[in-house]
């Protein structure tokens, strides 16, 4: 715990070494894992989950490289994250947090953006994101066990109420377009993991069951 807060406050000024950060993503994983019912345990490559009677590892990446280095960086943690899942002999899913990457200044969604802009603009920052990077991510993990990935993003926000909250989107890359089975373990996977990122503060019994 005392790694978890040893980071400065706001996350910029950790730009390049935050392990504080990085326990806190690691944690944050595990929790919606919990969440969504996939009973993790820490474990390499990160977590193992149970995922219909089957074991499946998850490693996960944190990105914080400025917009520039995007591109090397990203080709870097993915493939680390591929090796990793490929020594635990499993098949496997890579969630990447990429909030400080898209966002690197800690830029705040202010009270004047309203519900409506805000979700066009995020909507198509995901879309975006998951174009530029989709055909790599094919070429990276091609004959591996990586079933596809999760990115990660969030952004605080004050909203119309005046609240402010965390934002989160969870947008899912199918690595295994043209293999049924390994599609459908990581639909499986993808949809539980999913429901936990949009219900984050909602109890269990909200979330669908397995």
């Amino acid at each position: 715990m005392h790694k978890v807060v040893g980071d400065s406050v706001l996350p910029q000024y950790n730009s390049e070494n935050s392990p504080g950060r990085d326990v806190q993503c690691e944690l944050f994983v595990g929790v919606l894992c919990a969440r969504a019912r996939l009973a993790p345990i820490f474990q390499e490559p990160d977590l193992y989950c149970t995922l219909t009677n089957q074991t499946v590892g998850v490693a996960i990446k944190r990105l914080k490289a400025p917009p520039d280095l995007f591109d090397e960086r990203f080709k870097e943690r993915i493939c680390n994250a591929r090796d990793q899942i490929e020594k635990s002999m499993l098949p496997g899913v890579i969630v990447a947090d990429v909030s400080q990457s898209l966002n690197p200044t800690g830029w705040r969604v202010p009270l004047e953006v309203s519900d409506s802009k805000f979700d066009a603009v995020w909507q198509t920052q995901r879309d975006r994101l998951k174009t530029r990077v989709e055909s790599r991510l094919l070429e990276w993990t091609r004959g591996k066990s990586v079933r596809g990935v999760i990115l990660l993003n969030h952004i605080l926000r004050c909203r119309p109420t005046r609240e402010w909250c965390m934002e989160l989107f969870g947008s899912s890359i199918n690595l295994s377009a043209f293999n049924q089975r390994r599609r459908r373990e990581f639909e499986r996977f993808s949809t539980l993991f999913g429901n936990a990122c949009c219900n984050p503060g909602k109890p269990f019994s909200a979330l669908r069951r397995s």
